[in-house]
């Protein structure tokens, strides 16, 4: 949270006051703020190409996913091909999400292990590729 000052160059009162209850607000919940733990059920797969400029490219599904769980109340985080997926019960690969053989092993495991699993968009296409290709292997059980 910052200030800028106004056009006119003068500091204005009604900010501060408005800053100042922010921060009361924050320090009567500081209690609560420390030795958390992080409650999430579900996760959202960031594409590699999240953000970029051309929608088209990702970015646009993934804030599409973050106001529709958001509104929904639905305990949720975004996390990369690195995050463990433990804590969650369901997995959502967004539009332009980018699955490789590494991950698909894992998103198989996932499943076979209770997880759920909402693939959206061009990553349907993708996914969809990814599981039915022909070596054979536990990616192939997921739609067991």
């Amino acid at each position: 949270m910052g200030d800028q000052m106004h056009p006119c160059g003068k500091l204005d009162l009604t900010v501060y006051k408005r800053i100042g209850n922010i921060f009361e607000q924050i320090e009567r919940m500081e209690p609560w703020l420390y030795d958390t733990k992080k409650v999430r059920e579900i996760a959202v797969l960031i594409p590699t190409r999240a953000g970029t400029e051309d929608p088209s490219l990702g970015g646009m599904s993934e804030e599409g996913v973050y106001r529709v769980l958001s509104e929904l109340h639905l305990p949720f985080d975004f996390v990369n091909k690195e995050d463990s997926l433990e804590d969650s019960r369901l997995l959502i690969l967004p539009d332009h999400a980018e699955l490789d053989g590494k991950y698909a092993e894992i998103i198989a495991a996932f499943v076979k292990g209770g997880g759920k699993l909402l693939v959206s968009g061009t990553c349907s296409f993708l996914f969809h590729l990814t599981f039915n290709h022909p070596s054979g292997s536990e990616i192939d059980k997921i739609h067991e």
